[in-house]
């Protein structure tokens, strides 16, 4: 687990691994164009709303000499892809990007991941017009694979298309395409959205559930277990659903790397190694890391080897030895739970507490019920159909039974389902806890050192929870949301207000799905990693997009006191959606003007300095609201998108909006930031909320030159990443990600 720490301190150069990105894909990447490019599928991935395809690239069609040849590995989304298995040639055109993350404290590095999985170019194909499948006499052993998968898919795709369905095909053919977004925030919010990416815990479960039935059966027979060494034939014999299980899942890394950790499992059994599971462990990992030295940062490796870590435990202690088969089964998932808890939440930037609950019965039910009869009816269904069907009847029953369990219980678990995160120390020190309490359940002494790691990880975990409270100091944090604004401002003893959330300017067409959801992926989980689960008010400054867009998912995620904004609409239906939510879920709404809005928080000013009133005559920019927080010899000008009129207005309030620290109005579009506004602002620093490499060319040179000629220092989160401001009132501090 220290390659978690090592994995978020280490600089980014430092896995690169020889992975350095081809001169002639740079070129590519720099120019910007759509390319024809011809490659090899490596893996792809499927998921409700798009797929990913991983490209290995042979050739490009250059304008003028034609096809060049062409080195590199890339990811392509696609929200219709063609039916194509590893192996197979793939004719596309697309426009490749530099891999790219949203530069936050806390925030999960994209572009670090892709590196490390050698992944250098990433591309969006929007229309199936734009690629075409191309077979490889060479993969007809993938290609039976696939038509397999594909029937066992059609047999799980019914024409009513139930959930339960598609919860089937995502545990048994990694095929996330038939989940419901009502079914996946349930799992979410129940913390049980794990139960759907095939790993260790699926991959264990399978193949000790085929050998534990076996050996049952095997020992059915007094003569049999005289004469043969049962207990090493059901292990042999486990290798074919394990392998079988690999191919039907498509091999995911993950499930890939839990095979050959179960496989010297296996091995150990057959060579009559039991009692050296702990080193037959060990050398799985050793075996992974010498192949793939990178697997020690990726979190999918850590929670496969921490889920066979618990499973081990409990099947090497010899206290638990003689425990029954549900007993067993719950202290399986019990340890595997305990585990993989804060690995997870890290990852997923959440953990709640309902997982507690829901997890220990919720993984024996499907991985020892579900699972293994859908995996009996993937088998059987090719040999003899009709019990393959009984197989999935009775998978999908139980299906039905268990996602109705969630829809029922989900409203009580909605309301003290307290999302939880880690940070990396509190995962050491947790699973330090449980090394310890796992050699006290083994010697049977010691406990004072468990209860001392306990009470260090309990202080740590709850010190963010209680420090806020204690702060004496203002801080504004301008995030990095792409095109857009989200700045979250964090007043003295912890009063927390965001304006604007950040999103796209250019919103879906009707009945489309947002391509990227700046609330959900972004804020939500930031919030999550600094442990802030209200907000005391959200300021929207105007309603465009690209500040409203991600305030639809925070305010289902973080409970909000209040909402400022002024009578100006947005003729979208994502915005009504969001006007609607609010009125659902109670939010008062205060529309405010600068007439009437001066208040003092734990001795900050605050004042709504503009507009006056909303005048439907002006443009949506021209109305935003532009607030100013004073704090001792401190200020802020937080000035949403007003442009030139905006600013010609404002100042005429003269001294009034002098300010220490500015955020830059529209973005660095040239139609703000006019050099008598400036002037008038007199700005120490300037932060601009700008998007990276964004369609509109923000900022624009000459609004850089105008910064420049005042003498302002300038800080973009394209390229600083998170700014944060902390001040006492006297001075002020600058932190930024970059």
């Amino acid at each position: 687990m220290i390659g978690i720490l090592i994995a978020d301190n280490l600089p980014f150069e430092f896995f690169r691994f020889n992975q350095a990105t081809n001169p002639f894909l740079s070129t590519l990447i720099q120019r910007g164009e759509k390319e024809i490019f011809l490659g090899t599928l490596l893996e792809s991935h499927a998921a409700p709303d798009r797929t990913t395809f991983d490209v290995r690239l042979i050739q490009v069609n250059d304008k003028k000499e034609g096809w060049l040849p062409l080195s590199g590995k890339i990811r392509l989304s696609l929200p219709e892809p063609p039916e194509s298995v590893p192996g197979d040639g793939l004719l596309f055109r697309c426009r490749l990007k530099e891999p790219h993350s949203f530069q936050n404290e806390g925030s999960f590095d994209t572009a670090r991941f892709l590196q490390r999985k050698g992944i250098q170019a990433t591309g969006f194909i929007a229309s199936p017009l734009e690629i075409q499948k191309i077979e490889s006499p060479r993969t007809s052993f993938m290609g039976t694979i696939e038509k397999i998968r594909n029937q066992l898919k059609k047999k799980l795709s019914g024409p009513e298309k139930k959930p339960e369905e598609g919860f089937l095909r995502a545990l048994l053919i990694d095929d996330r395409s038939g989940l419901t977004p009502p079914m996946t925030e349930t799992l979410q919010t129940l913390g049980l959205s794990h139960l759907l990416s095939i790993s260790g815990l699926h991959i264990s479960m399978v193949t000790t559930s085929f050998f534990a039935l076996l050996l049952f059966l095997f020992k059915r027979s007094y003569r049999l277990t005289l004469l043969f060494p049962v207990k090493k034939i059901a292990a042999a014999a486990s290798f074919i659903p394990l392998l079988f299980y690999l191919l039907l899942s498509g091999s995911p890394p993950a499930a890939l790397r839990a095979a050959v950790m179960v496989s010297l499992y296996l091995t150990a059994l057959i060579f009559d190694k039991e009692k050296d599971l702990w080193n037959v462990l060990a050398a799985a990992a050793l075996l992974l890391l010498a192949w793939e030295p990178t697997l020690l940062f990726e979190r999918s490796f850590q929670l496969s080897f921490l889920a066979v870590i618990g499973i081990t435990f409990v099947l090497t202690e010899e206290r638990f030895k003689n425990r029954n088969v549900i007993i067993r089964t719950l202290l399986i998932s019990t340890s595997t739970l305990l585990l993989t808890a804060p690995v997870a939440a890290a990852f997923a930037s959440q953990f709640t507490l309902a997982g507690l609950f829901c997890n220990f019965w919720a993984i024996p039910f499907v991985g020892f019920l579900i699972l293994p009869l859908t995996f009996a009816g993937a088998i059987t269904t090719f040999i003899f159909s009709p019990l393959g069907d009984l197989f999935f009847q009775a998978a999908l029953f139980l299906s039905h039974l268990f996602l109705t369990t969630l829809s029922l219980i989900l409203p009580y678990f909605e309301k003290v389902a307290i999302p939880v995160s880690f940070t990396n120390p509190e995962i050491i020190l947790f699973l330090l806890s449980l090394f310890l309490l796992g050699l006290v359940i083994h010697f049977r002494k010691c406990w004072w050192w468990v209860l001392l790691s306990f009470l260090l990880f309990s202080g740590l975990f709850l010190y963010p929870f209680f420090s806020p409270l204690w702060s004496s100091s203002l801080r504004v944090h301008f995030l990095d949301v792409g095109e857009g604004d989200a700045a979250l401002v964090e007043f003295p003893k912890g009063v927390k207000w965001l304006v604007d959330s950040g999103g796209f300017l250019i919103p879906p067409k009707s009945g489309e799905k947002q391509p990227f959801d700046i609330g959900q992926n972004v804020l939500v989980p930031y919030f999550l990693k600094k442990r802030i689960y209200y907000l005391d008010r959200i300021i929207l400054t105007h309603p465009h997009p690209d500040h409203y867009g991600g305030m639809l998912s925070v305010i289902r995620k973080i409970s909000v006191g209040e909402i400022w904004m002024t009578e100006a609409t947005f003729p979208d239906q994502t915005f009504i959606n969001l006007m609607n939510e609010i009125r659902k879920q109670g939010i008062p709404i205060h529309f405010v003007s600068s007439k009437e809005t001066v208040f003092t928080v734990n001795g900050v000013r605050g004042e709504i300095l503009y507009p006056d009133f909303y005048n439907p005559q002006w443009n949506l920019n021209d109305n935003s609201i532009v607030l100013k927080l004073t704090f001792g010899e401190i200020s802020f000008l937080l000035t949403g998108d007003i442009e030139r009129e905006g600013e010609k207005r404002m100042s005429q309030l003269g001294p009034q909006i002098r300010s220490t620290i500015l955020k830059v109005p529209h973005h660095g579009s040239n139609t703000s930031s006019s050099t008598p506004f400036l002037e008038a602002v007199q700005p120490a620093l300037a932060v601009m909320s700008v998007g990276w490499k964004n369609p509109f060319h923000f900022p624009r040179p000459e609004v850089l030159e105008r910064y420049e000629r005042e003498k302002i220092k300038l800080l973009r989160t394209d390229q600083n990443g998170e700014v944060t401001v902390v001040t006492d009132g006297e001075r002020f501090e600058i932190k930024t990600v970059q």
